[in-house]
């Protein structure tokens, strides 16, 4: 069952429409369901859907060029000699028709093929442009994607024709998946697994909130249970000190000379591991009205909700998990401490605001967070209160 990217599914298909060129780069943190996406916007359309491997060039392009002869039903004929004579191939034999190109987790491509975006842009420029290919470069590396593909200095900037940054579901689309649980259990589950559509299809709707925390995140073979280390070997190369940064923030540390001296790290090394963490969606800052970003009155929490849970509930308790003592955890660890932490997870919430002139001040510009329970705006340490509120730029009545 597909659930929710409604808008996101319409851009794309308004795209496919124009019957011109594209070049959709399509990226955003692992399991947000970034690939679902573009299963359901190719159904009953021409396609060509390459995921890319972990290995080299050479075998990605063999790999690759096994799957272009199938879909034109050409056997026994010798590999691409390289990508430019992959896409050239693919354009001829398509004359003008419409083909959907995806190279999913397109980063494993271009990091062992340095030239492959500058062979891109080559074909873009002479050939591709004059088509009607609709070629999509999906990644999950979020720097290599922003830097690399959409940066600057890529050699495919301004060659592209859209771009989407994918992010998790809002609470009002992920309690979609949490059909049969009453209001206050989809308000607990979302606190635990927040919007990331992977772990929210973990759920299991016969089992109860506590089972599922126990056999989702408590079990030692369990889903979840190294989840957060293992995204962040794939993101980042020191996981380790990344992953202090968290716990620290996890345990109640909010500014960076806090977190730093919970580390032992410098402080200047400690703000480049926290923007890290703030580029990959995992933490979030906030820097008082009037203040500038560098502010040492700045503050740092846990964004994802699944990583507040993961680092606050099992990271800590490892020890205990790993002895089986799982009911000890979840009675003295988690149930007298959630219901407390699960109401701090719902005053955080990007939104904007229809009507932004409240009082003289500009609350598009200066407010940056909200609750998700109606009519709840959070601005600092205090609250107002309104009949409407926007989140993820979605009204919420």
């Amino acid at each position: 069952m597909f659930i929710g990217r409604k808008a996101e599914l319409e851009e794309l298909q308004k795209r496919y429409e124009q019957e011109a060129f594209q070049l959709f780069i399509l990226y955003g943190r692992r399991r947000v369901g970034k690939t679902t996406l573009l299963n359901e916007f190719c159904r009953d359309k021409e396609t060509i859907f390459y995921s890319a491997e972990q290995s080299n060039d050479k075998l990605n392009l063999e790999k690759f060029s096994r799957q272009v002869f199938a879909y034109y039903g050409e056997t026994a004929l010798e590999p691409f000699a390289g990508w430019e004579k992959a896409l050239t191939y693919i354009d001829s034999r398509q004359k003008g028709k419409r083909l959907i190109l995806v190279f999913d987790e397109f980063p494993y491509l271009a990091q062992k093929n340095k030239a492959l975006l500058s062979v891109l842009q080559h074909l873009i420029d002479h050939t591709l442009q004059y088509g009607r290919l609709f070629i999509v470069l999906c990644g999950s590396y979020m720097g290599f994607m922003e830097k690399e593909v959409l940066g600057s200095k890529s050699p495919v900037f301004g060659r592209r024709t859209g771009q989407l940054h994918m992010r998790s579901f809002d609470y009002k689309t992920a309690i979609q998946f949490f059909d049969g649980f009453s209001d206050e259990e989809k308000l607990m589950l979302y606190g635990a697994f927040g919007g990331t559509a992977l772990y929210l299809k973990l759920v299991q709707r016969e089992r109860s909130f506590a089972e599922n925390i126990r056999e989702l995140f408590l079990n030692v073979t369990a889903y979840l249970y190294e989840e957060p280390l293992l995204l962040l070997r794939q993101e980042v190369q020191e996981p380790g000190i990344y992953s202090a940064v968290i716990e620290a923030i996890a345990s109640g540390c909010s500014r960076s000379n806090e977190i730093a001296m919970k580390t032992g790290e410098e402080q200047a090394k400690c703000l480049k591991y926290i923007n890290t963490l703030c580029e990959l969606d995992i933490l979030y800052k906030e820097t008082p009205f009037g203040e500038k970003d560098s502010s040492r009155k700045t503050l740092y929490g846990i964004s994802d909700f699944m990583f507040r849970f993961w680092y606050r509930y099992v990271s800590s308790n490892r020890t205990l998990l790993e002895t089986d003592a799982q009911e000890i955890v979840w009675n003295r660890r988690i149930e007298p401490d959630y219901s407390h932490i699960e109401k701090r997870s719902f005053s955080y919430a990007p939104f904007s605001v229809e009507n932004p002139n409240i009082h003289g001040v500009d609350m598009a510009q200066k407010i940056e967070k909200s609750c998700v329970f109606p009519g709840c705006v959070q601005l600092g340490k205090f609250f107002k209160y309104f009949n409407k509120y926007f989140v993820h730029n979605r009204l919420v009545l």
